[in-house]
């Protein structure tokens, strides 16, 4: 069954939605009312659109070249867009507020009819009517201006050039005037700076006593050079010398190794003593082959030998004492020219500082001679252009003509826009009135994919039963709404009739929402079969009862819920109506949980020997979207009616009221239509 059921419920959505195809049917089927309120409307706009006021605009095209170049450092010209944002000023200058007082003045604007009111609104409205464009890539702009008369929007567009090329000449007279001024004040200070550089300059030169520095640097770099050379070369005769006496010393008394020493050997006297040495060593020699010791010949040999050795030593001790006064000698040089060195160095540095300040003495008095020099040309330049009238690159290259069409308003396109606007307001208005009149068919469309058949279609009540809103209809509805009579005789033929349903059977009668007349039909529907078969009536809406006020039972009277609670015997929770064949079983009290109650085991024995008594029981159920006590309660039933208020029930309320009943395997009889606008009989 379920599976039947999803093919359904797919078709029941496609339905529900909106296709093109489906808008231009029903365009079709309205096309007469769609065209004749289009119509309508059109006139109707396009009578309102011809009344408009006629706006004429006139334009004029200015050349705006270059006009700044003799303008002070006009030609340091650092960015890209700098003609761009030159335009650019030109346009906003014209769009301000003084340049149009200007021609608002020039041109007496305030005695023409559209510029009354006060000045304020003057200017705001002619700067509204004012329009300047740059003509792309070039140096031309386009000014137009908007006006009710064709003559004044051509006096406007083309007096705007002049003026503005007049004012702006002024301007840049008083701008030449204004930098001049300026120029003659930084003039005198620049001079002044100037010559008082000059002055600290010389100033320096006769405090420090400087006449040629770079000779006087010349002259003690090179007095270092040869200091540095004399130091070179007698820190290398120390170092030998020193190195002779250490040697010298470490002979200690050995004369003969003293003798052997290059220092001590290349002495004259060393060496003249040394010969007369060797040369008494072989006088000895000879006198000691001859004679004896105490020979007189022998004698004086030794004694000449001995002094030849004593004077040697004596010149080799000399010659050692001269080493150790020249190693002194050489030292003391040697501090005399660190000490000269350090001297020369000392005056190099500070005649380094002196030329470090006079470079920058002298930079900042040539820096001040430049800019000096850059002033005076300007000041030339702006004495030049004192006399100059106005810019010869502002012209104006086309004068605006006399307009003849009206700019605004474009009729022609209000108009077509007026009648699409119309066409849609009227589909949309037609499509919003069909929508809210045709919910009758959409729910009988929804009620035919669902494969439900329409019980009764039940027509709103008169005015007479409406003000009885806080209990059911029943009783004689026949006498007062014929129509409503014959729906419910209609129902009661459709139950008899149906083949589906046993001999004995209960029948659940419930609704998608509350309050949608189902106490009524359920009330009217037990009086209708009582007059052909014995029916038990059951309240079994336990949250909201309403049949023991419908058949005026006095109130507390004891119904289902003290009967299951065994609060009450049966015989006093049934009561007879019509002659004995209508019987009402009241609900009683609200329990705390009725679901509760009627899902017990209790209830359907109940409820089962109830059926085996009564052939027809019909049963109030609650609405299956506010709980789940109408689903529980369907499970019990042979069939199952539902009651779809044609007022109060949306799109797809319905199908899914229908789907959740179909889950339970109930068997659903059909529909009850109610508050149909149109019944007919």
């Amino acid at each position: 069954m379920l599976a039947l059921e999803k093919p359904q419920e797919q078709q029941l959505y496609q339905s529900s939605s909106f296709s093109a195809g489906q808008l231009l049917l029903f365009m079709w089927n309205q096309k007469w009312r769609i065209i004749i309120m289009t119509i309508a409307i059109t006139v109707l706009l396009g009578y309102f659109i011809l009344q408009l006021p006629k706006v004429y605009q006139a334009s004029s095209t200015l050349l705006l070249g270059g006009a700044d170049k003799g303008m002070p450092l006009s030609n340091l010209n650092l960015l890209p867009n700098a003609k761009d944002a030159k335009m650019e000023t030109y346009i906003e200058f014209m769009h301000s507020r003084a340049f149009a007082q200007i021609l608002i003045d020039e041109l007496t604007l305030r005695q023409k009819p559209e510029y009354g009111g006060s000045d304020a609104d003057v200017l705001r409205r002619f700067q509204a009517n004012l329009s300047i464009n740059q003509v792309r890539n070039t140096d031309m702009l386009k000014v137009s201006f908007s006006s009710y008369s064709p003559k004044l929007a051509q006096r406007v567009a083309n007096s705007i050039g002049p003026a503005f090329f007049a004012f702006h000449a002024r301007l840049q007279q008083q701008k030449v005037l204004n930098s001049s001024e300026r120029l003659n004040i930084q003039l005198v200070e620049i001079q002044a700076r100037l010559s008082e550089t000059e002055q600290n300059f010389q100033q320096y030169l006769d405090n420090n006593n400087i006449v040629d520095l770079r000779a006087q640097m010349g002259m003690l770099q090179d007095q270092v050079s040869e200091l540095v050379k004399e130091q070179l070369k007698q820190q290398q005769q120390l170092s030998e010398a020193r190195i002779h006496l250490s040697q010298i010393k470490a002979s200690g008394d050995d004369y003969r190794a003293i003798l052997s020493h290059p220092w001590v050997i290349k002495s004259p006297q060393v060496e003249q003593s040394r010969r007369h040495y060797i040369t008494q060593s072989n006088l000895m020699a000879q006198v000691t082959q001859r004679y004896k010791h105490k020979h007189p010949k022998y004698q004086r040999a030794a004694r000449n030998l001995a002094e030849a050795e004593q004077e040697l030593h004596k010149r080799v001790d000399e010659q050692v004492i001269a080493l150790s006064q020249f190693i002194q000698a050489l030292e003391s040089r040697n501090q005399e020219l660190s000490a000269a060195i350090a001297q020369n160095k000392k005056e190099i540095r500070e005649l380094g500082e002196h030329q470090l300040t006079m470079a920058r003495l002298e930079q900042e008095m040539t820096g001040t001679q430049k800019i000096h020099e850059a002033f005076m040309a300007k000041l030339q330049e702006m004495e030049m252009l004192k006399d100059m009238g106005d810019n010869k690159e502002f012209a104006v290259v086309d004068k605006a003509p006399l307009p003849d069409v009206p700019s605004k308003p474009n009729t022609r396109g209000l108009i077509f826009f007026a009648a699409c606007f119309a066409c849609v307001f009227s589909t949309g208005f037609w499509f919003v009135v069909s929508l809210i009149g045709d919910q009758h068919a959409r729910l009988l469309h929804e009620v035919k994919l669902l494969d439900l058949p329409v019980l009764a279609m039940l027509p709103k009540i008169g005015k007479v039963h409406r003000k009885r809103k806080n209990s059911p209809l029943r009783a004689r509805l026949g006498e007062t709404d014929y129509h409503y009579s014959e729906g419910i005789r209609a129902l009661r033929t459709a139950i008899l009739i149906n083949h589906n349903l046993p001999k004995k059977s209960i029948i659940a009668i419930t609704s998608v929402k509350p309050r949608q007349g189902k106490a009524s039909i359920v009330s009217n529907l037990a009086d209708s079969l009582s007059n052909i078969e014995p029916v038990l009536l059951a309240d079994i809406d336990l949250r909201a009862p309403s049949m023991a006020k419908a058949y005026n039972l006095e109130p507390h009277q004891p119904g289902l819920t003290e009967l299951l609670d065994g609060k009450a015997r049966i015989n006093r929770c049934l009561y007879r109506r019509n002659n004995n064949r209508l019987t009402l079983l009241p609900s009683g009290a609200i329990p705390a949980d009725p679901l509760a109650l009627i899902s017990t085991n209790r209830f359907r024995d109940f409820l089962r020997r109830l059926n085996d008594t009564f052939p027809r029981i019909l049963m109030e159920a609650p609405p299956v979207q506010s709980v789940s006590d109408a689903l529980m309660l369907s499970r019990l039933a042979n069939g199952v009616i539902v009651v779809c208020d044609m007022e109060n029930t949306q799109s797809g309320e319905l199908t899914q009221m229908v789907q959740n009943l179909r889950e339970t395997n109930t068997l659903l009889l059909g529909v009850v239509l109610n508050k149909v606008k149109k019944v007919t009989s």
